[in-house]
């Protein structure tokens, strides 16, 4: 693992972060009829947050979408293809105890949402001294394309996201394709579940500055908080580039390698941050052609349940 590396990780997330606070937002009301995104009354500024990419940073129109409102759902479903330059989930609001996220959840049951232009999909941002705040991103199908995804965001050093429990919950069909999943921050609570068919593919696809990568920042950082990535059923995640190993020792993270793919069994896998099916079944970790996947291995069936059905085998054959 490169130093350099990890510096230029942090400048490039402060940066994105203090950027992201600059431009123009729309805030979350839930003063419409329904709880749909796509319905111009649920925001203060009367308009749907859009246009994904902005390379000049000249937002103007209130497409960073953020909720701050504690108890409350937004809904992404059939027929919505939303578009947001960036969408945070939990943003901080002010409390008695200064910022603090507020609880509450995106549904997505079908749809498109897509997020790009170098900022990110928040699942949890800010700071939180309630323990029983909690910040979702539930998706039962659909797909979503961002640059990045955080469960949750962190400022940077000292003024993360402290205590914050996010979730992200992805089952069904659903696909998910991102240049960066970031598990936990300092001692935030992280948990992330792939279920059914459900795909999750960190691609370089999404305008991010990350090339397709993993980042479990509770293990790296080794704070008080936790992070679980579940792989059950047929989920599937796959792993397009390479975070911490950096094998021609450039500084510069490229193409998913072998390497990379030994890095995430041996730290993350062996550790218990990835687990199969609860931890039911052991996950497996494949390289091949510059991606690697991991998905749930179910145990074979035993020995003494062969034996018990191999006389009904023969029984069969010999009539």
């Amino acid at each position: 693992m490169k130093l350099r590396t990890l510096l230029s990780c942090a400048a490039a997330i402060g940066v994105m972060a203090s950027a992201s606070m600059a431009l123009a937002d729309a805030r979350w009301t839930g003063a419409g009829a329904t709880d749909r995104f796509d319905d111009p009354a649920n925001w203060d500024t009367g308009i749907v947050p859009s246009s994904p990419t902005d390379k000049d940073n000249a937002v103007t129109d209130g497409n960073v979408a953020r909720n701050l409102l504690d108890g409350t759902n937004i809904l992404i479903e059939d027929g919505m293809n939303v578009e947001a330059f960036a969408v945070q989930i939990g943003h901080p609001k002010e409390g008695a105890f200064g910022s603090q996220a507020a609880s509450n959840t995106l549904t997505m049951t079908g749809g498109s949402l897509t997020t790009q232009g170098n900022f990110l999909f928040n699942v949890g941002r800010g700071t939180n001294v309630l323990p029983g705040q909690l910040v979702q991103f539930n998706m039962s199908g659909g797909v979503v394309n961002a640059a990045g995804i955080t469960v949750p965001e962190a400022f940077g050093p000292g003024v993360g996201s402290v205590g914050i429990n996010a979730e992200m919950h992805v089952s069904g069909d659903s696909i998910v394709n991102t240049d960066l999943l970031r598990l936990g921050a300092q001692d935030a609570n992280s948990v992330v579940t792939i279920s059914d068919n459900a795909q999750v593919n960190l691609t370089d696809d999404n305008n991010g500055f990350a090339p397709g990568v993993l980042w479990i920042e509770a293990f790296e950082a080794v704070p008080v908080g936790t992070s679980l990535l579940d792989i059950r059923d047929n989920g599937v995640l796959t792993v397009h580039g390479e975070w911490w190993t950096d094998e021609n020792g450039d500084g510069i993270r490229g193409a998913a390698t072998k390497a990379e793919a030994d890095y995430i069994r041996d730290n993350y896998v062996n550790s218990g941050w990835i687990v199969g099916d609860g931890g039911a079944s052991p996950i497996g970790v494949s390289f091949s052609n510059g991606v690697i996947t991991l998905r749930a291995v179910p145990e074979p069936a035993t020995a003494a349940l062969l034996l018990v059905s191999c006389p009904l085998l023969l029984a069969r054959r010999r009539a």
